[in-house]
């Protein structure tokens, strides 16, 4: 926002000191010339030079904008000074009823906005609210209230407080009533409601045929003037709920009596204003008079002014012009122009990079990218297209649903980006054709260049509102002119993925614009501009994507004014093939070439007998195979392979090329394959099968070149469909292989349509290869089997492989195990040694040991070992033509006899059971094992030179003795002498208690003497503890002693006897208890509250203990307890119990919170009967509530006592603390009678009440002092009363009486008083009809004590928030008369 400062662009300004009686100065009005040459004006020019509006008189001169809305201005005297310049700041601004303030919306540079105010006598802006995310226009009351929006709020500030009303919607335009009592505002929907800001109440004033915006109060207040959203101007009685229509309009003003409405009324053709009158109206739309007549000057924006004059600014001439309210020639004559500029203003438009360009919110958009065509810069270099915003504005849709194929041309403008390819432009001005439908219509556009394409079609026919939706019906699409769009209609066309075309009045004559998205949560479009973004100043190109504020709504975007009508185009892209590319897949795989002596003109359809019902077609050329029109299939494929291509020959008798030449490229070429379409209608053709590689150049072409005249070449739809390799044919190579053969190569022709080549090999036999040709290793192991091959593509492998069957002759196996003697010994003879036949062998070749002899060609052979004979290994194998089989190998040893034994070593002495007694001998030559033999009795075996013996019980004494052994024989053995010793006896019976307790002591268990014993070895069970060495033992038994058996067995030198055994059964003690259950925190006085723990293995009772004060009794594992008022808290104990004893205990510590005492609290409350009473109340804490007093249901709310009948109601209320609940306290509510109303009447010179008691009378003046019987005599003539007062309840006002003391008349009270709402809470409102001076009041309360004073006219407002409640009297003091009346505050 900038300081005003006063202007430096070029001006002319005039004296506005005074005019006609003194509002503006000049002595005589001046008579201008028109300047503008002819009638029509240009509007992109105008709107992007500049030009003024909305001019308004205020305290210190006319304040005005611009038509960007980006500046405040005052015109003052001769300075023309500029006040604010931000974004929007001039859009909907608003005067103060005294027109000392300019209400208006300042938007930040971050797009923050800030309801605000420019005071004209301070000359600053004063900032309403903090900046926030949206707010709405600043609108005043006259009684001094502002009211403005903040979100979906209105706020109304009055005395510097301000209240938020939730209006459920945003509305950016609410503006307050003069009197400050209503609101109207917009909701989504763009209908009208009014909320009564006193009830709350909303209701709908417009209907629902359309949308509405712009709504202005009549100065008195009773009207409301707004804009229907296509421009027609509206009138609500707010009295009588009418409403009334003007007509088309725009920029409509009261007048000061409310009785009149001036406006201007534009003529526009083409996209061009060619004219622009101001007309004023009666608000019921009779009387209308049109106040301009000026063919060569368009005014707009009129308001009422001084003495009898309007105001209004010049469309084509940049002026603020003044003339007097009559019609007729002298308008014009008696014209005075206050400002006129002669450049163009300095507009402020906004950058790339101003916030407005930023998207700072979230924004919906129609899927996708929606193309941008510019209506100038994009269109045919011949064409001008400054009124071709409606066919480029169609352009864009099409071309967001693929309707057309891209028609790329080189146009050239002179701009700095010229020349440069469109590819859309051509189709708004050039011929084409599409569905049946030639679009050669013409029109004359802006230079007089005759056009066709999209607008020689809206043009020639009638005009664009008339044949848009026409245009995109011929295209395919679904579309419906409206003139009733609303807001809504658009976010439900935008969430439907339908980009929506818009006529609005963004310019003054009309404008397209294609609608592709909004902005979340705000009244602003996001439109394709086709002549630019005109919030960057018309013409440019940036129109994409360009932020415009709905009518009625200001976020610093330009604003579209109104809605003159939209067009819907609704429909789908098809669903795209990779492979099958139809005609209409134009991007997709389907190019139509339309470029240099091609033209979409010579491309024709029809929408019948294709593939898909469409298809193109064009006539062929003259006798050349070149083409000047053609098109190409590409299809999108993943893999390399063989695929057959066909093409789909419409059914139509626009299908009769004989000569139709289809060019397929494909890997590594191309091919021209010519077809008779005449022949073969409504069928697919194949064009053959070839092979493609994705990374290369893959697509079918057809032209008009068929070397025919004037035949008929169809274009429809082709597709790719892989082909599977041809059977492979005869494999060569030898049949007949040995196993181990290498390096054997086998060969396939060539199949047809395979890439590569999959062979399968017999089991053994290895090789890899992906050609025709594979080599191939038998291994040892392989064995015959089969060949086969197959090609492979991608598409698949061949159905049939070809196969060739090979022998493959095995080698010997390996040969078995040798058998024979492995150890011989020198000398021997005739040892055999066989092998097991061995298979493929014809013969077998053996190997022998030096010093060994023998010869066989058989599996068998006998050998003698010779006097020198040494150790070796004897091998064979099998042999065949192929070779030699692995051979079988068996290591023979030649071994001599062993020599004598040695002294055996160990010990001569042991005993019976002894184990592991060692002997040894010490190693024998040429011994390859040892025998051993031992004494009875004794047990081991070893075959080496050492032996490890156990004397078992029953061993005697004996020898032991060992020789050596070998294959060959024994040697001479050696003896040693043993002595084997006896173990002790078995042991006898143990005598003893069998079944004793856990922890039992003391027990004593005995065994006979054993036989052989020196000491005696005794085991006890877990947990049983003793010792002794003798026959006898005292034993303890613990108190985690299990059962189990007692052993003893008899012990000496030898070891230990057989042992003797006695079971014991030890009974357990109960286990320790487990946790105890139950509440740990309680109340003094809380009974049967029950503990639990789990059961106690081994117990058969259970034994508790409680805290001091409490009482309980149980033997089970549960028991339930009352806690005594003299409770204290302590411990729970619990143990099991049972024949053995007591188990462990386990104990819960528990809390015992005494009881809170019960709350305290008024026990007396009284009312009187009617008057509203509140909820009781007591202090405590958590109190509950209840009817009765004990027992009953609680609750937490406090209850508000019925005051509609006289009677005493008990209630009882307790507290909380520490989950304990108090007693309760008794509060008793006495609802006391109203004493009934009096009646009084006058006897001679007294007046008497009928009510015996509680009388006080009023006079003229108000309270009587003193005056309280039943009978008053008047000392004053006025109107008297009197209320009667019982226990502090107060009667209403009795009937009145007015007392003369002569035969004056009494006045009658010629104004009606109304006092609401009645009773009162916050604020009074005292309202006299058809009161013309002013009435004094006084409010009294029930005592005659005076509580507020003031002075009402028409309407006065009391705060009675501070006023007791209770029962108030008023005296309205009129002059003539006094009036009483009885108020009640809540």
């Amino acid at each position: 926002m900038k300081k005003h400062k006063k202007l430096f662009f070029t001006l002319v300004l005039y004296s506005i000191t005074g005019f006609i009686t003194g509002a503006y100065s000049q002595n005589s009005f001046n008579s201008l010339s028109n300047a503008a040459v002819g009638d029509k004006v240009d509007p992109y020019k105008t709107e992007t030079e500049g030009y003024f509006v909305c001019p308004v008189n205020t305290i210190k001169g006319v304040v005005l904008s611009n038509n960007f809305a980006s500046k405040l201005y005052l015109l003052d005297n001769e300075n023309l000074v500029e006040l604010v310049s931000a974004p929007g700041c001039g859009r909907y601004f608003t005067l103060s009823a005294d027109r000392s303030a300019v209400g208006f919306k300042l938007i930040k540079n971050n797009g923050m906005q800030v309801p605000a105010i420019y005071d004209l006598n301070s000359m600053k802006v004063v900032e309403l609210s903090a900046p926030v995310d949206l707010c709405g226009q600043v609108s005043f009351s006259n009684d001094g209230k502002i009211a403005y929006t903040v979100g979906n709020h209105l706020c109304v500030a009055e005395n510097g407080n301000v209240s938020m009303i939730p209006l459920g919607t945003y509305s950016n335009i609410a503006p307050i009533s003069p009197d400050g009592n209503f609101v109207i505002f917009n909701n989504d929907s763009d209908r009208l409601f009014i909320i009564n800001l006193a009830t709350g109440q909303t209701t709908q004033i417009t209907d629902n045929t359309q949308g509405y915006m712009h709504p202005k109060w009549s100065p008195d207040g009773n009207k409301v003037a707004f804009s229907s959203l296509p421009g027609t101007i509206k009138v609500w009685d707010k009295s009588s709920g009418a409403t009334f229509t003007l007509g088309a309009g725009y920029n409509y003003s009261w007048s000061d009596d409310s009785q009149s409405i001036i406006y201007n009324v534009v003529s526009a053709m083409n996209f061009e204003i060619s004219g622009s009158e101001i007309f004023k109206a009666h608000y019921d739309g009779t009387a209308v008079i049109q106040l301009t007549h000026t063919s060569g000057t368009h005014e707009m924006y009129p308001a009422f002014g001084p003495s009898n004059t309007f105001i209004y600014s010049t469309y084509n001439k940049r002026e603020i012009a003044v003339s007097p309210l009559f019609t007729g020639a002298a308008v014009k004559q008696y014209t005075k122009v206050l400002v006129r500029s002669l450049a163009p203003l300095p507009l402020d438009t906004l950058g790339p990079d101003d916030f407005s360009q930023k998207k700072i919110k979230a924004n919906t958009m129609v899927a996708g990218d929606v193309p941008y065509c510019h209506q100038v810069y994009d269109t045919p270099t011949w064409h001008s297209g400054w009124w071709s915003c409606a066919p480029t504005t169609a352009i864009m849709a099409l071309a967001y649903f693929n309707r057309l194929p891209k028609w790329p041309t080189t146009v050239s403008h002179g701009m700095s980006w010229d020349p440069h390819t469109s590819n859309y432009g051509s189709y708004v001005a050039d011929r084409y054709r599409f569905r049946e439908v030639y679009y050669e219509t013409t029109s004359d556009d802006y230079a007089g260049n005759t056009s066709y394409g999209g607008y020689g079609y809206m043009w020639g026919l009638g005009s664009p509102s008339s044949y848009m939706d026409n245009y995109f019906q011929n295209h395919g699409m679904t579309s419906v002119r409206s003139a009733s769009t609303t807001f809504a209609n658009v976010q439900t066309e935008i969430n439907n993925n339908y980009p929506f075309s818009i006529c609005s009045t963004i310019t003054s004559a009309g404008h397209l614009t294609l609608a592709v998205g909004y902005v979340n949560g705000q009244h602003t479009i996001i439109y394709n501009d086709p002549y630019g973004n005109k919030n960057n100043g018309y013409t440019n190109y940036y129109g994409k994507n360009s932020y415009y504020d709905w009518p009625g709504y200001n976020n610093g975007y330009q604003n579209i004014n109104s809605m003159a009508w939209t067009a819907s185009s609704e429909t789908t892209q098809p669903t795209y093939s990779n492979t099958i590319i139809d005609d209409v897949y134009y991007d997709h795989g389907f190019y139509v070439y339309n470029q240099g002596v091609s033209h979409m003109k010579y491309f024709r359809d029809n929408i019948s007998g294709g593939y898909n019902g469409h298809f193109w077609w064009t006539y062929t050329s003259a006798a050349t195979t070149i083409d000047t029109c053609y098109v190409t299939w590409t299809p999108t494929l993943t893999n390399t392979g063989y695929y057959t291509v066909s093409a789909y020959v419409p059914n139509s008798t626009n299908a009769t090329a004989t000569t139709a030449r289809y060019k397929v490229y494909y890997s590594g070429g191309s091919t021209t394959v010519i077809k008779n379409q005449a022949t073969q209608l409504g069928q697919w053709v194949s064009l053959g099968s070839f092979l493609f590689n994705p990374a290369n150049q893959h697509y079918v072409r057809l032209g008009d070149g068929s070397g025919i005249q004037s035949q008929k070449v169809a274009f429809d739809a082709v597709k790719w469909v892989c082909t599977v390799p041809a059977t492979a044919g005869t494999i060569t190579g030898s049949t007949t292989v040995c196993q181990g053969q290498t390096a054997v190569t086998y060969t396939v022709p060539a199949i047809a349509n395979s890439t590569s080549y999959s062979w399968t090999l017999p089991n053994g036999a290895t090789g890899t290869s992906t050609t025709n040709s594979i080599t191939v290793n038998f291994g040892a192991t392989a064995v015959s089997g089969t060949i086969s091959v197959h090609g492979v593509n991608s598409c698949g492998t061949t159905g049939t492989a070809s196969s060739l069957s090979i022998t493959v002759n095995p080698l010997p196996v390996s040969a078995g195990t040798i058998t024979g003697s492995a150890t011989v010994c020198q000398g021997q003879t005739s040892v055999t040694y066989t092998v097991p036949a061995i298979t493929n062998a014809t013969s077998y070749v053996w190997t022998l040991p030096t010093g060994a002899i023998g010869t066989s060609t058989t599996n068998s052979i006998t050998v003698n070992f010779g006097s020198s004979a040494v150790s070796g290994t004897i091998t064979v194998k099998g042999h065949n033509t192929c070779g030699d089989g692995p051979a079988a190998s068996k290591t023979v040893t030649v071994n001599p006899l062993p020599v004598a034994a040695g002294t055996i070593t160990g010990s001569a002495a042991v005993c019976q059971g002894q184990t592991s007694v060692t002997y040894t001998v010490p190693a024998i030559t040429n011994a390859t094992s040892y025998v051993w033999t031992l004494p009875t009795g004794a047990t081991g075996s070893s075959s080496t030179n050492s032996i490890t013996v156990i004397f078992g019980i029953s061993a005697v004494s004996g020898s032991i003795t060992v020789k050596g052994h070998n294959d060959c024989g024994d040697g001479v053995e050696a003896t040693k002498i043993i002595t084997v010793n006896p173990l002790p006896a078995t042991a006898g019976a143990i005598t003893g208690s069998a079944t004793v307790c856990q922890g039992q002591t003391s027990e004593t268990y005995t065994v006979p003497a054993i036989p052989n014993a020196t000491s005696y070895v005794w085991t006890l069970p877990a947990g049983v503890t003793g010792t002794s060495t003798t026959n006898s033992i005292i034993v303890d038994f613990g108190l985690s002693a299990v059962s189990g058996a007692i052993t003893v067995s008899g012990h000496n030198d030898c070891g230990d006897g057989v042992a003797d055994s006695l079971s014991i059964t030890i009974n357990p003690l109960p286990e320790t208890a487990g946790a105890i259950t139950g509440s740990d925190t309680v109340c003094q006085g809380q009974t049967s509250v029950t503990y639990t723990v789990p059961a106690i293995i081994n117990a058969t009772s259970y034994v508790w203990t409680l805290p001091a004060g409490t009482t309980g009794i149980s033997t089970t594992n549960s028991i339930t307890v009352d806690f005594g008022l003299s409770a204290v808290s302590g411990t729970i104990t619990v143990k099991g119990h049972n024949d053995c004893g007591d188990g462990v205990a386990d104990s819960l510590t528990i809390t015992i919170n005494p009881l809170p005492a019960a709350p305290t609290a008024s026990t007396t409350v009284e009312y009187c009967q009617g008057v509203i009473a509140t909820p009781l109340t007591a202090v405590g804490n958590n109190l509950m509530w209840y009817s009765l007093p004990v027992g009953g249901t609680g609750s937490a709310v406090a209850p508000t006592p019925s005051t509609d009948v006289a009677d005493t109601v008990h209630y009882y209320v307790s507290q909380n603390v520490d989950g304990c609940e108090s007693s309760r306290t008794d509060i008793m509510v006495t609802v006391l009678a109203v004493p009934d109303t009096p009646t009084i009447t006058i006897s001679y010179h007294d007046i008497i009440s009928d009510a015996p008691e509680g009388n006080q009378w009023y006079g003229p003046d108000g309270f009587i002092t003193g005056a309280d019987s039943s009978v008053y005599s008047p000392v004053f003539e006025g109107n008297y009363f009197v209320i009667v007062t019982i226990n502090g309840c107060s009667s209403d006002t009795s009937n009145r009486v007015e007392f003369w003391f002569s035969g004056m008349e009494p006045h009658p009270h010629e104004n009606t008083v109304r006092l609401y709402p009645n009773p009162v809470t916050d604020e009074l409102i005292i309202a006299m009809e058809g009161n013309n001076e002013p009435v004094n009041f006084v409010i009294y309360n029930t005592v005659g004590a005076e509580v507020y004073k003031g002075v009402l006219l028409h309407q006065a407002r009391v705060q009675t928030v501070s006023f007791s409640q209770g029962v108030y009297l008023i005296k309205i003091d009129g002059g003539k008369t006094i009036e009483f009346r009885k108020i009640i505050k809540k």
